[in-house]
Formats: structure tokens, sequence, C-alpha cells
């Protein structure tokens, strides 16, 4: 095991409750308050129980993964109780620290809550660095949905083209996200210092303040020390461009997902289109104008960039994780990790790989993902594992 000193992993952790999937419940309850199709619309606040399965079920219809604030605890703790749930942890700090173990490396993960369960579950070495005064469970409900999941409603049916998650969530600590005293001096100590979860602010003069304290910590950064930050559905949008203001100039790698990206941009990409990806990637480059941008999807991942060939071999193994995550899921072993590698990869990537290349030339790293085929796909943390591989083989690399 590489030891946890070297990699910081912020800001903050959460416990999830992971609902299984049984459409039967979810079509009972639309039946019983009277959901109609015309009804699915996005909503940006969850204030009813009503409401949680509006957008549930609005989020299948439309086939993407989102991220939403809940105004009452006492709701997500409903609609779990309607359905089997797993405890498990949440939190892209929490999960990457989790695949990186798989891979012998440990980490120091800075928390803002803590609990039974998460000391439980961390990995065994992991060192923690915390702001939480006593302990506290605000659990995050996550619903997954496999590919051609489908819910008959009074008026039609909605169905998914593809698997994908939604995060649901009412929590204090990581709304306010107090920073711990020790982070600046763990930072200072790294080689390796990820930033997320910054995205559930509600108060921007509180969030301004945050930003100034953790601007503060990445001034302390060795000369060599790396940040990444890996973005996240903010509840309310607007507020990721003050974040942006705030962190580019100490970021090194910014990683987005697909649905993140989409949003940002304002329109649909299909991912299958060279032109449209290439067009994709330039348009955030405008947007958000990073060191290195990194964007990771179901089909591929790619990062534009003055040294992004250089990232390859780290783009590739975050690639091979998040794949495995989603094949064998949370119980994913170094073994199976291994053997990932004699699946057959997909064939949309190759010419949008030729096309980016084209586009950006040796600023363009690229990595192709995997035909996948399991009824049982995990969803969940997939962008949490893709970060945890890119920073794992980074760990082994820069040693």
């Amino acid at each position: 095991m590489l030891a946890p000193e070297g990699i910081v992993l912020g800001l903050g952790g959460t416990v999830d409750y992971e609902v299984q999937w049984v459409p039967s419940v979810l079509e009972s309850l639309a039946k019983d308050w009277g959901i109609r199709l015309s009804e699915l619309t996005d909503l940006r606040e969850i204030e009813t129980e009503r409401d949680l399965l509006v957008s549930i079920i609005g989020f299948i219809k439309r086939g993407i993964g989102g991220e939403r604030n809940v105004v009452d605890p006492a709701i997500i703790h409903s609609l779990a109780g309607r359905l089997p749930y797993t405890v498990t942890l949440g939190g892209t700090p929490v999960r990457a620290a989790l695949v990186m173990a798989v891979r012998g490396v440990l980490a120091t993960v800075h928390l803002v809550s803590t609990n039974d369960e998460t000391r439980a579950l961390l990995p065994e070495g992991t060192r923690t660095v915390s702001s939480a005064l006593e302990d506290s469970l605000f659990p995050h409900l996550i619903v997954q949905y496999p590919a051609g999941a489908s819910l008959h409603m009074a008026d039609g049916m909605v169905s998914a083209a593809r698997a994908n998650r939604l995060i649901y969530t009412y929590d204090p600590p990581n709304e306010e996200l107090v920073l711990a005293a020790e982070l600046g001096d763990a930072v200072s100590r790294s080689s390796l210092f990820l930033i997320s979860g910054i995205n559930i602010f509600k108060d921007e003069a509180l969030l301004r303040e945050r930003l100034t304290q953790l601007s503060s910590v990445c001034e302390r950064r060795p000369p060599d020390g790396m940040v990444i930050y890996e973005d996240a559905g903010f509840h309310i949008p607007g507020f990721s461009q003050i974040v942006r203001e705030h962190l580019l100039p100490f970021i090194d790698v910014y990683s987005l997902n697909e649905d993140e990206a989409q949003d940002y941009l304002g329109r649909a990409v299909d991912l299958t289109d060279p032109a449209q990806v290439v067009a994709m990637m330039k348009d955030l480059q405008s947007l958000i104008p990073a060191q290195h941008l990194m964007v990771h999807t179901h089909l591929f991942a790619a990062m534009i960039g003055p040294e992004a060939e250089s990232f390859t071999p780290a783009i590739d193994a975050a690639v091979h994780m998040a794949s495995a995550k989603y094949h064998f899921g949370d119980s994913l072993t170094p073994e199976e990790l291994l053997s990932l590698s004699s699946f057959p990869r997909n064939l949309v990537a190759g010419p949008i790989e030729k096309e980016l290349r084209a586009a950006f030339g040796s600023s363009c790293a690229f990595s192709t993902g995997f035909l996948l085929d399991t009824e049982t796909p995990t969803t969940i943390g997939l962008g949490d594992s893709f970060i945890g591989g890119f920073i794992a083989e980074l760990a082994h690399t820069r040693g």
C-alpha cells in the first residue's frame, strides 16, 4: 500500500441509502398520487415525496442522471422505507478512496461529518481529517435504474435508453462544508489534492467565504503538487461559475461528466457524432478555461490541454476503474479489475478520437470505453471511481 500522506481527497463524505429498483412500487405510487406525463418537468428542489417521484420518473424519461436537493430529510426516509436499500458510503473523496484501495493506494480524506457507518466502511489505513465536532447522519438517497427501465403510468409509459443514477440530498454539514483546521497542513505535504463536493451550497456569501479559505489552502500546495477538481451537478447552477472564478488559477486538471458538460452547454450532445464531440470540447474550453479539461462519458474519456498526452496512462486507468465498477459493483477486487483488459472496447469511439486529434493535435488525450453487458450495472459513483482510478495511477507513476 502507498502511504496516505501523499494524497488528500476533499471535501466531504456521506452515507448513502442505495434503494433497489422495484418498478412496481414506483408505478403504484404514481397511480395513487395521480402523476401524469405532462408533470415530468425538471424540479430543481424537492418539497414533497410526490415531487421526489415526479423527479425520479422525469429523469428516467429523459434517460439521464442528476442530483437534486430535498427540503426535508423525512422525504428521503419515507421513500427509502418503501423500498429495500443498502447502506454504503458516498461523496467523491470517499468513493475515490474506496476504489484507490483496490490498487493499493491509501489517502487522507477530508470529512465534514462523521458517524459509525463512515468509520466502519472506510478502507483500513485511511487517514481522516474532519471539521465535525460530533457525530451526525444525513443519508443521501440513491436511485439506480437499469437500461430499458420502464414505468407504466396512467396515461402512458416512460423508459430509459441506458442505465443511470439519481442522487437526492438533505445534508447541512456538506451544505456548510466547514474546512478542518488540519487541511492546509495536509495539503502542504501532499503531491495530489482532489477538490470536490462544492455543489450543494445554498448561500452565496457562505460559498464565497469557503472558496476564499480553500484558495488559501491551495496556495500551500508544494511546488510540484497537483490540484484536481471533479465537478458535480450544482443545486444552484449559477454557483458553478463562482467556484471557477475562485479556483481555476489553482486547478491543474478540471474533470466533469457528460451530464454536467451538456448542462453547462445548454444543449444535448450526440456522443457518437465526432463533429458534435469536437464542438462540445471546444465550447467547454471557452466556458471553462482550465489548464487541462477532462470529460468522462459512458463511451470514452477525453482531455485537452498543453500536457494532455502525458496523462494518457492515468485516463486509461480511470476508464478501466469506472468500467470495472459498473460491471462488478462495490465489491470490486484487484483480480476483477485486471480481468477487464480482456473485455472488448466499443467501436463508436474510434472516429471520435480521430476527429479530436485532428482538432487538438498533441494537446489531446483519449481513452475508449469498454463494451459491457450486465443485468445488474452499478451506476452510482462511476465519476468518483473514474477520478479515483485517475489519481491512483498518478500516485503510482509520481511515486
